[in-house]
């Protein structure tokens, strides 16, 4: 490996050896020694050596001024600030202990912070969620990672961790878009669940800012939550994490942008309030779309197709009433297994007691066999004694 390849506790460990020095040596030059024994500033050599130690830049300058190589210092300052940010892959960290262990190694790192600030696009954060929202959050990241099942357990790691926002001695700052109020990770009624909960979520220690449609004058690019001044910024394939340096320094004062461009309070509360009416608004909606889909269930009118449809000379009675109730003394004059007349040719219709003055009234002489030629309703009462089923049986003889 080529040595500006290589960490950089093996970088000052060949320094120390090029040069010739021990580490008592080279502890004494540094003065690590000078206040206590000579075995502290040795033990703090191979610390620094053996990567268990951090050194600071200025020990790194002292370290390479010592070693007879100042012009080093540069360059392994450049390593030493690499080594502030880590790159965690997430299949990694899945393998080693799944999304239970994730979520330990965050609640552990919330707990020991005094200070907690997080941005979210479009996701209410994890700390203010509900069981249901944060179990749909974590099984869609789950399906992403199939090695990883454990859903429930890690649900319950993370609403075990809520319980340090009533540790009156941290402060809590959250950030979050309108969109997140109304982009839906979940079920409708969960959404609802989630929302109500903002509303009546309220701790002295606890900041809720809500960066409104058309308000953002600097745009919130990404996710990203700081513990004290270390940075965390998470994506699909991973997290980046920095223990200070000019990155957590850059999105600290992002986040104080983020938040004066946010409303708090009562008119944070409004928004989410809004977000909540319209929700149920489209649930009501929806449902009575649903239910006009639906067929209809109510028990079907009993009675004569005159009595269903009603007259026009009865209470309540109309012209459409009666039009209904010639339509359906035309049905009732059908021949079952035939067609309505006069579709079967030939045929006769069958006129049908006491209903052919309606049929006339409504303008359907043909329902009570008016259209005949000298068949009117008069004729029609006529047929209704019988008076003229004789040519019919004489037709039927030949």
């Amino acid at each position: 490996m080529h040595p500006e390849q290589l960490p950089l506790a093996e970088r000052l460990f060949r320094l120390r050896k090029d040069a010739g020095l021990t580490g008592d040596r080279l502890a004494e030059q540094l003065g690590w020694g000078a206040t206590g024994s000579s075995k502290a500033g040795r033990t703090k050599v191979s610390k620094i050596e053996n990567g268990r130690q951090v050194p600071s830049p200025g020990e790194i300058r002292a370290w390479t001024l010592a070693a007879g190589h100042p012009e080093a210092a540069g360059e392994l300052l450049e390593l030493l600030a690499d080594m502030k940010v880590q790159h965690s892959r997430w299949r990694s960290r899945l393998k080693k202990g799944g999304q239970e262990s994730v979520q330990r190694d965050f609640d552990t790192r919330t707990r020991a912070a005094t200070r907690f600030r997080n941005a979210e696009l479009v996701l209410i954060p994890g700390l203010l969620q509900t069981t249901a929202y944060a179990r749909s959050v974590i099984t869609q990241a789950a399906s992403l990672y199939p090695e990883d099942a454990d859903v429930d357990a890690a649900v319950q790691a993370r609403m075990r961790r809520q319980d340090v926002l009533y540790d009156t001695s941290k402060t809590f700052e959250f950030i979050l878009t309108e969109a997140a109020l109304r982009l839906m990770p979940c079920r409708a009624q969960v959404m609802l669940g989630q929302l109500d909960r903002l509303l009546s979520f309220g701790l002295d220690n606890v900041t809720l800012g809500i960066i409104p449609f058309g308000q953002a004058q600097l745009m919130p690019l990404n996710s990203f939550y700081m513990l004290d001044d270390d940075l965390t910024v998470e994506s699909w394939t991973g997290k980046i994490e920095e223990h200070g340096g000019e990155q957590a320094a850059l999105y600290d004062r992002i986040f104080g942008v983020l938040m004066s461009e946010a409303v708090t309070g009562e008119d944070a509360r409004r928004l989410i309030a809004s977000a909540a009416e319209d929700l149920r608004t489209t649930l009501m909606r929806d449902e009575a779309r649903n239910d006009a889909a639906l067929p209809d269930q109510r028990p079907r009118p009993t009675g004569s197709a005159a009595q269903r449809c009603g007259t026009a000379g009865s209470p309540g009675g109309s012209a459409s009433n009666a039009g209904k109730a010639a339509a359906a003394v035309a049905d009732a004059g059908r021949v079952p297994g035939r067609p309505a007349w006069p579709g079967r040719r030939g045929a006769r219709p069958r006129a049908v007691p006491g209903l052919a003055r309606l049929a006339h009234d409504a303008g359907h002489p043909a329902a009570a066999g008016g259209d005949q030629p000298g068949v009117g309703p008069d004729q029609g009462a006529v047929e209704r004694r019988g008076q003229l089923r004789q040519p019919e049986r004489e037709g039927q003889q030949h």
